[in-house]
């Protein structure tokens, strides 16, 4: 277990990336995940992660759920399910060093790509969904990090914001949902995970309510 200090180090980072998510429907694990890999394993703070960042989504959802547009976002949300056994794995058997690598290459390069703008509206978006929500469901299962090839996606759309918020939301809580039971599986959902995830909650309803 982290040391106090560290501990409440912790919980402001999930208070921040609460705030965030709870402002943009994204954005969760892209703040937290590179901030707590600076003081906290990167086999440990994405199943950490996940299960913080669920308990936000569904909190999220039980206002938005009317408007999530489920035959839009059901294609994608199966290739983001069948991506995430191999991110599992990835965070398995990786080590900790190319894990740190893997983490920052793939925040650099959301970064740069938002900063950027990248902008490409797709009119396939059934064909398209299933090469972006594998390639997600691999960062979700891995580092916890399935938002940049989605919101990119939905931001070229063009959605109204609040459909966008809910779609991504409950995307999210799914590929979430799957995560568990494999990482539980991978002996990555350890108890340490467990009860380092419940001693975030208070920073995480503070900063998602």
């Amino acid at each position: 277990m982290l040391e106090l200090e560290l501990l409440l180090l912790a919980m402001v980072v999930i208070f921040v990336a609460g705030v965030t998510q709870s402002l943009t429907g994204f954005g969760f694990g892209l703040v937290a995940i590179p901030l707590l890999t600076l003081f906290m394993s990167p086999k440990l703070a994405p199943p950490v992660v996940l299960l913080d960042g669920l308990v936000l989504n569904l909190l999220i959802l039980r206002r938005s759920y009317p408007t999530v547009q489920v035959g839009r976002i059901w294609v994608l949300t199966l290739a983001g399910i069948c991506g995430v056994p191999i991110g599992v794995w990835i965070l398995a058997n990786w080590d900790v060093n190319a894990l740190r690598i893997y983490i920052g290459v793939m925040t650099c390069l959301a970064a740069a790509l938002f900063l950027k703008g990248f902008e490409r509206t797709i009119r396939n978006e059934k064909a398209a969904s299933v090469p972006i929500g594998f390639v997600s469901g691999i960062m979700s299962g891995s580092i916890n990090m399935s938002g940049p090839p989605v919101i990119l996606f939905f931001a070229n759309q063009n959605l109204p914001r609040h459909i966008f918020r809910a779609n991504i939301v409950a995307y999210f809580a799914c590929l979430q949902v799957t995560g568990i039971p494999l990482m539980i599986a991978a002996g990555l959902m350890s108890k340490e995970a467990a009860a380092t995830s419940a001693l975030m909650l208070p920073g995480l309803f503070a900063g998602g309510m």
